[in-house]
């Protein structure tokens, strides 16, 4: 049905709009506020394109990086998100500019509204509402922040970009700094660094796909510093940079701000998810690891006393015992396995010994007699 527009809503406060809205159930699309947005700010960009391109053709070596991320801008500016058409209105700072698309904006909303069940008692409502002229100027982005609780996107689309293009849309039309702030808008917060635990996970994410994920890598990865982190990364080719590019920004939004809502890295990283197989336990039976016998050596002590004129014969007589008892020993072994070269040059050496024992007990008791 047709209805008057007699309402002046720029002099009613948008909270109170807004709860007559949700008190009736009404939405709007995202997409009639771009719309909207775009015709109303065309102007703008036709006229900063021209000057760009003239400045352009007259010197090249007069542009500045940041206006050639303006010509970029202005030359797909039917094809800007929400927030990049909002975060314009603000970079020209024009209140004409502002004033034209919020009487622009209730003409398309009015629109809208005429096709709702209970549009008479929405306006009913509406007409109750207290008005004031001393009402605050507001941005374009403030009073549509305002009303973000009744604008809906459709399913495949975030911010009036569709998810298959998202991160690649605003990798290439925005800067860091307006992402952020796209954060911000969406009530998601974004870190500056990736922490030692993502870099991890991305390590074993990386392992899995390569099918060389397994316990042990497990194991490595969790002593880890985030240095050694970074370092398997590189080993694997991986990216390891620590700083959250403007990739994964926007990623990261749009993975928080509706779970249903998937961007292009994200169904890039399902596909290759689904690929991993989850790495299958192998219980090895135990190795029986034999263990050979070490033959015991027993130390050959030194009990010769230099005694004043005269050597115990006791002392060589318990010395010859102890070499006697560790050829005794080696023989037993003998018995269990072939001697090793290293087992055979001892019983050379034992048995030298016992012979120069045996010659000097001989010497000494030839000078006792």
């Amino acid at each position: 049905m047709k209805i008057k527009r007699t309402i002046k809503f720029m002099k009613l406060d948008p909270e109170a709009i807004l709860e007559v809205f949700k008190k009736h159930q009404v939405t709007f699309p995202r997409s009639l506020r771009i719309k909207v947005l775009s015709e109303s700010i065309e102007s703008k960009y036709v006229e900063e394109k021209m000057l760009l391109l003239k400045q352009e053709k007259e010197s090249v070596n007069s542009m500045s990086i940041k206006d050639y991320i303006r010509l970029s801008r202005v030359n797909q500016y039917n094809k800007l998100s929400e927030f990049q058409l909002e975060n314009d209105y603000e970079y020209y700072n024009d209140s004409n500019l502002n004033k034209v698309y919020f009487s622009a904006l209730w003409d398309k909303s009015i629109s809208h509204l005429e096709n709702h069940p209970y549009i008479v008692e929405v306006f009913k409502d509406l007409e109750l509402l207290e008005t004031t002229e001393n009402k605050e100027e507001y941005t374009v982005y403030k009073y549509n922040l305002a009303f973000s609780a009744i604008i809906t996107d459709e399913d495949d689309y975030f911010d009036g970009i569709h998810l298959g293009e998202s991160v690649t849309h605003f990798d290439t039309s925005s800067v860091a700094t307006e992402i952020r702030k796209l954060g911000e808008k969406y009530k998601i917060e974004i870190p500056k660094y990736w922490t030692k635990s993502d870099m991890q996970e991305k390590l074993r994410r990386e392992l899995k796909i390569r099918k060389m994920y397994d316990d042990d890598y497990e194991v490595r990865i969790q002593i880890a510093s985030k240095k050694v982190v970074c370092s398997m990364l590189d080993d694997l080719k991986v990216d390891s940079k620590m700083h959250i590019t403007k990739s994964d920004m926007i990623n990261i939004i749009i993975k928080n701000v509706d779970k249903n809502k998937i961007s292009e890295i994200s169904i890039k990283e399902m596909k290759e998810e689904s690929q991993i197989e989850e790495p299958v336990s192998v219980v090895n039976e135990p190795i029986p690891v034999v263990v050979e016998p070490v033959p015991e050596v027993v130390e050959v002590e030194k009990f010769v006393e230099r005694r004043t004129g005269n050597i115990s014969n006791k002392d060589y007589t318990y010395l010859l015992q102890q070499i006697i008892d560790n050829q005794e020993v080696l023989m037993e072994r003998s018995g269990i396995k072939k001697h090793t070269k290293l087992e055979r040059v001892f019983n050379y050496i034992v048995t030298f010994l016992i012979v120069i024992v045996v010659i000097l007990w001989i010497i000494i008791a030839f000078e006792l007699f």
